[in-house]
């Protein structure tokens, strides 16, 4: 009974089988991402902007089970990039502000026949001493989906 109540509680919150599949492995693939991203980052404080993973509040980030605790205990928080990183006259002008490091994800692509996932990584992190100066990468991770999960196949370097 459980069991079926659970199953169903997606559908009864409204949303369609298809969709929280997806919403799913969205979930699992970030957990992936960000267990994988933070061996990659420097020590010390951290952020990631959590979209496309997780919906944009008013105040804060409103994210699927286990993401907001995860983020905690990896010491990443969830900052949109607008707040975290100010870049005044391009792109060596950026300063990060209060963290060492931020990740942000675009273009995120799933493809759930094949149990493959991609998304593109933009990197920021202090190179020197107080907020600057910050170097930039960008990776497009690669992520497959086994018996123990998603895991990252390709980080992109």
């Amino acid at each position: 009974m459980g069991f079926a109540v659970g199953a169903l509680a997606p559908l009864l919150a409204g949303a369609s089988p298809l969709e929280a599949q997806d919403a799913g492995d969205t979930t699992a693939v970030a957990v992936a991402l960000f267990r994988h991203l933070r061996t990659q980052l420097p020590e010390g404080p951290a952020a990631v902007d959590p979209e496309p993973f997780c919906t944009a509040r008013l105040v804060g980030w409103r994210c699927a089970d286990p993401l907001p605790a995860l983020s905690e205990e990896l010491d990443l928080a969830l900052n949109a990039r607008e707040f975290t990183l100010v870049c005044t006259g391009g792109r060596g002008s950026c300063r990060l502000l209060a963290v060492r490091s931020l990740v942000a994800f675009e273009g995120l692509e799933i493809d759930e026949r094949a149990g493959r996932a991609r998304v593109t990584a933009s990197l920021w992190w202090r190179t020197g001493a107080g907020m600057s100066p910050v170097s930039y990468r960008q990776r497009r991770i690669t992520l497959t989906r086994g018996r123990q999960g998603w895991t990252v196949t390709d980080p992109g370097r």
